[in-house]
């Protein structure tokens, strides 16, 4: 098995993406979401690459080129050349100064994808089912935001062969951030109504009033403790 990719949206959502053995991170990050991390190898390459965009920037083929006498090749990425911005984000590189395909997947293609995207990860696939086995030291996946969404994703994609025989079922509460914490007592009247579970009451809630937690735990984690000199009782 190959990679999972998970996008966190702005509003706490998330999406998975399954990348099959036979097919590489870059290719289908290409096809998906339309952005390119291409090596060329030769300055016909490079010439042509222009010509079918219809990029008409000599300084940029110029540079292009002569990174390639240089360094033999040189490497360059974009977002989709169907979106607007294409030529103010295509940019070129050579291997030695370039990020690798993961880092350009993880970190610049949210922000040319001009999405809803906050964050994007990752992850090896097996790195993925080691965390949910039931013995693992492992815990980080099945403790984050999306561990308990994620897990049932892949039951419901048969990824989870005899899932409740060797793997550890990951509840969305156990692990609850500040603000979700914080919103218990905000709104204490409200969640003991819900009845439901810190981190089940925290994804019911409004944006805004997730939005204000947030703002408030910011204020608190930027404030200095209490002195003990200041502790009367």
């Amino acid at each position: 098995m190959g990679f999972i990719v998970v996008d966190t949206t702005i509003y706490d959502e998330h999406n998975f993406h399954i990348i099959q053995d036979d097919s590489s991170l870059i290719e289908w990050h290409m096809n998906e979401f339309g952005h390119f991390y291409k090596i060329f190898s030769s300055e016909e390459e490079i010439k042509d690459f222009f010509n079918k965009y219809d990029f008409e920037d000599s300084y940029f083929e110029d540079e292009a080129k002569k990174i390639f006498r240089k360094s033999q090749s040189v490497i360059i990425t974009s977002c989709s050349p169907n979106q607007s911005h294409f030529i103010y984000a295509v940019k070129c590189r050579s291997k030695e100064d370039v990020v690798s395909e993961v880092s350009f997947i993880i970190n610049e293609c949210p922000i040319l994808c001009e999405t809803d995207i906050h964050k994007r990860e990752v992850f090896d696939f097996n790195y993925i089912l080691d965390s949910y086995k039931l013995e693992s030291p492992n815990i980080k996946i099945r403790h984050s935001m999306f561990g308990a969404k994620l897990f049932c994703f892949l039951e419901k994609n048969n990824f989870l062969l005899e899932a409740r025989d060797k793997y550890w079922i990951p509840d969305i509460n156990e692990n609850p951030h500040k603000p979700a914490v914080l919103s218990t007592y905000l709104f204490r009247q409200h969640y003991e109504e819900s009845n439901l579970g810190i981190m089940e009451y925290w994804n019911y809630l409004h944006s805004n009033d997730r939005k204000y937690c947030r703002d408030i735990a910011k204020k608190i984690n930027s404030t200095r403790d209490e002195w003990e000199s200041e502790i009367s009782e």
